[in-house]
């Protein structure tokens, strides 16, 4: 074997070599990102199901508030209803008070 081609076996076996390792680094880098990505995705899965708990408990309070204003409005209509039927009983006793009076000078 000749100078130059243990020269190039061994520029072979370098760049081999060095390929070697930055394969290996990179390989680290992306199971080191993959675990961080993984970490991460559980965290936002868990701060997802937080938030449509709330959501939840949300929309049922809601409900609960909107029934309870039903109620309160039903309950409004009719005591308008029943001031207006009130009201209007008062003024046909006084307009049959106005007109039936009797006037004592005819």
């Amino acid at each position: 074997m000749n100078a130059d081609t243990i020269a190039i076996i061994i520029a072979i076996l370098g760049v081999g070599l060095a390929l070697w390792r930055a394969i290996a680094t990179i390989r680290q880098e992306v199971d080191s990102r993959h675990k961080d990505l993984s970490q991460n995705l559980g965290q936002i899965r868990q701060d997802i199901k937080e938030s449509n708990a709330r959501i939840d408990s949300l929309r049922h309070e809601m409900r609960t508030d909107i029934a309870t204003l039903h109620a309160r409005i039903d309950s409004l209509r009719q005591e308008m209803r029943t001031d207006i039927a009130a009201l209007h009983a008062r003024i046909d006793a006084l307009y049959q008070a106005l007109f039936n009076h009797k006037d004592s000078a005819a």
